[in-house]
């Protein structure tokens, strides 16, 4: 995969898990022969755009913190750390109704005016990136110049935050991953309603608010409070059959959403995805509804308990043929619902499908706990969407099997809907293939002098909330 992908992504919305949280299970479904629920159109949202009330400024509260303990320890950044580091940020400004536009404002007043881009404007990152390297000199720090000038050893490393959604992350990753650019580390700016890449680096669940961002700012720069990590990519290739997108999969630019060239979160086959399908046609189709975090999961809630209460038919095996890992055919349970390839311990808003294998489940089917660094993704199945409420309580979904290359057959004319890092479209047919290079590439997984590797992953930068939140938050091998 080269370049940028040609559809500008949307705010990357949960799944319905991400407004079920808290809530009581919800009632068996009923008697079978009852029809799947149709769409329905619900405006939620009003039409000034985002709701004041939802952010969570204790963010900066957690950056300081880490900040101070870091002054007061005195520990010298490691050796590998650069004199300074070039920072920029990559903004979408649809994300998260009129937040978007106004993030750009404001870091546009910390960094200036050259550092940070508005993604949706120039077509993607290409532009801020080629001024990060090579193509045209980097706004490089005072610091880092007046090391230069005193002889100092000074590499030049950049760190970009990412304002949006997970789909806008996986945008900018996707770019960074295929250019090789091992010198630029990434970390998000919660703007989307799941926010699961945020979650599971420890940068929050929702928007910081403006007030937060000059200490989130003061965090990202210091080599001493944090070092960077690394994150596996996979690419998503369709073949066999163009992916496709229904006649609804337009939005109002006149974009066709289609299948997604990478994956960072996930990318899942099935009922969940017919949710988030289902969500985003009606938001194609009218932007203007949908422009809080608080109605977008609203919006989902409503969807997913049409296919919890109605009890939804769907089941995957209407649609996949056939589903191997690394060369082995994987059996899935006839009733699966959703079939979910996992790169990240957040899914649909925040929970944990793989959960946590212990010795017992590693000696009986080989099931390790995960790691975001080990060029391996998980597979499972997920039985229902009732099953949400279960996630929430720490009950992994069925675990199929760990691996580094996923190729999923799907039965030709029959529509399967599918989503990459929430970004849905309906595939009809062809042969979905994951893997962390392109056909025939070779991929490095050994670490390098720096502790870098090669293609199939980027460099990542923890958030202040993932020291915090261990337990729940992304593990590395490389710690």
């Amino acid at each position: 995969m080269s370049g940028v992908p040609s559809a500008t992504p949307a705010t990357a919305p949960a799944p319905v898990a991400a407004a079920m949280g808290g809530a009581a299970p919800p009632p068996p479904p009923p008697a079978p022969g009852m029809a799947d629920p149709e769409p329905v159109d619900i405006l939620l949202s009003p039409a000034g755009g985002g709701d004041a009330t939802d952010t969570d400024p204790t963010i900066a509260d957690a950056a300081r913190r880490e900040i101070d303990a870091a002054a007061a320890a005195g520990t010298p950044p490691p050796p590998s750390a650069p004199a300074a580091y070039t920072i920029i940020a990559f903004v979408n400004p649809s994300s998260g109704g009129r937040r978007g536009a106004k993030v750009l404002l404001v870091l546009r007043e910390l960094l200036g005016p050259d550092a940070v881009y508005d993604i949706k404007a120039d077509g993607g990152p290409g532009r801020g990136l080629d001024a990060v390297s090579g193509a045209a000199p980097p706004p490089a720090p005072s610091a880092a110049v007046a090391a230069a000038a005193a002889g100092e050893r000074s590499v030049v490393r950049v760190r970009a935050f990412v304002a949006g959604g997970d789909g806008t992350f996986s945008w900018v990753a996707s770019v960074v991953e295929a250019r090789g650019l091992s010198h630029v580390a990434l970390a998000p700016i919660p703007l989307g309603s799941g926010n699961d890449i945020s979650r599971a680096l420890g940068w929050g669940v929702k928007y910081p608010g403006s007030s937060a961002l000059p200490t989130l700012v003061e965090y990202f720069r210091g080599r001493e409070v944090v070092r960077e990590r690394l994150l596996d990519v996979w690419r998503v290739s369709v073949t066999g059959v163009s992916s496709v997108a229904s006649s609804t999969s337009v939005d109002a630019g006149g974009a066709s959403h289609t299948a997604r060239p990478v994956m960072v979160n996930y990318i899942s086959f099935g009922v969940d995805a017919a949710v988030e399908l289902a969500f985003n046609e009606q938001r194609w189709r009218h932007p203007d509804r949908y422009k809080t975090r608080g109605g977008n999961l609203t919006a989902h809630l409503t969807l997913g308990a049409k296919h919890v209460l109605v009890g939804s038919k769907m089941t995957t095996a209407a649609f996949l043929e056939s589903v191997t890992v690394d060369g082995v055919e994987v059996s899935v349970p006839p009733r699966t619902q959703s079939l979910i390839i996992l790169n990240i311990p957040s899914y649909g808003g925040g929970t944990q499908p793989w959960g946590f294998p212990n010795a017992r489940a590693a000696r009986k089917r080989g099931h390790t706990p995960m790691t975001v660094d080990d060029g391996r993704f998980e597979v499972l199945a997920l039985p229902n969407l009732a099953h949400y409420t279960l996630l929430r309580m720490r009950v992994p979904a069925m675990r199929l099997a760990q691996g580094r290359v996923a190729v999923v057959r799907l039965r030709s004319g029959v529509r399967c809907p599918a989503q990459v890092d929430g970004e849905p479209w309906a595939q009809e047919g062809g042969v979905v293939t994951i893997r962390a290079g392109a056909e025939g590439e070779e991929v490095s997984v050994e670490e390098g002098e720096d502790g870098r590797r090669g293609r199939g992953q980027v460099a990542a930068v923890p958030g202040p909330r993932w020291h915090e939140r261990r337990r729940a938050n992304a593990k590395f091998s490389i710690e």
